[in-house]
Parts: C-alpha cells; structure tokens; sequence
C-alpha cells in the first residue's frame, strides 16, 4: 500500500470514526453524568442541564473535526463548545475544579467511546491515533477557553471590590 492510499484510507476511517462519535453523543453525556453522579458531584438543575448542553456541543464538535479533518470547518463549533463550558463560570456554585473535573471525564469518554467503536468498525491503529490525538487538541482548547472565562470573572470580581473600597 502506498502512502497516498494509506492516506485516503486513513480518511475514510477517520470520517466513520467521526461519524460513529456523532451517533454517541447521548451515550457520551450520560457517561459523563454518570461518573459524576459516582464520585458525588451535581448541582442544581439549571447547572446540570449547561453541563450536559456543554459535553454535547464539544462532542459533536470533535466527532465533526475527526470526519472531516479540517479545524476550519468546525472552529466555529469548537469555538461554541469551549465557549460552553466557560458560561460555567458565570455560576459561583461550578468551582474551577470541577467543571475541570467535568472536562477530563468528558475527554475519558470520547476516547473510551472512540476506541469501542474502532474495534467494532475495525479501524486502523493509525487512523485511531489520529482521533484521539484531535480528541486531545479539542480538550486542550476546551480547557484553556475554560480557564480564560474563569480569570475573566475573577478579574471582574477584584475590579468590583477594588470599587468599593
């Protein structure tokens, strides 16, 4: 086999593997739920319900980058996702801790759910490596976003007191 079709192969392995994680996504955030539900975590409804819309919207935006392969085609997506999570900081009751807490399990569930369906669709080790290092790259920005929103109500916090005094 040569390195073009290896490639092309790759591809299409890619776009089934994407397509696989976009049929999963419920399967994802109930995963998600449930590990927090079993390590003692959970707020209030109207948090639980931007957790679960922020997992959705990350996954879907992953699922979509693994298809297609172009970061330009889901930036947009990505971008909604992290930007998802980060409207948790406007919440005083999703500590920074577990809303990252919240990402990890989100990250550990794409990758279990990835390799699950890399067996039954026998993709190859390659085209599995680069889902997963995507998977990663997603969860990388995602976290960062997430981070950035929190400094940015920290530091409004500070100026609000800063005010006062």
């Amino acid at each position: 086999m040569t390195a073009r079709s290896e490639h092309g192969t790759r591809l299409a392995e890619r776009a089934l593997l994407g397509a696989a994680l976009r049929d999963r996504v419920d399967d994802v955030i109930d995963r998600v739920c449930e590990l927090t539900h079993n390590a003692g975590g959970g707020f209030d409804e109207t948090i639980e319900d931007t957790f679960r819309a922020a997992v959705g919207a990350a996954t879907r935006a992953v699922a979509d980058w693994i298809s297609f392969g172009d970061a330009a085609v889901t930036r947009e997506s990505d971008f909604d996702a992290a930007a998802t999570f980060a409207d948790l900081a406007r919440f005083r009751c999703a500590s920074v801790h577990e809303v990252a807490k919240r990402c990890l399990r989100w990250r550990d569930c794409i990758a279990s759910a990835l390799m699950d369906e890399a067996d039954v669709l026998e993709i190859s080790r390659g085209a599995v490596r680069e889902a997963l290092w995507m998977t990663l790259h997603g969860f990388d920005v995602t976290l960062v976003r997430m981070c950035e929103a929190y400094e940015v109500e920290r530091q409004t916090l500070f100026d609000d007191l800063a005010r006062r005094s």
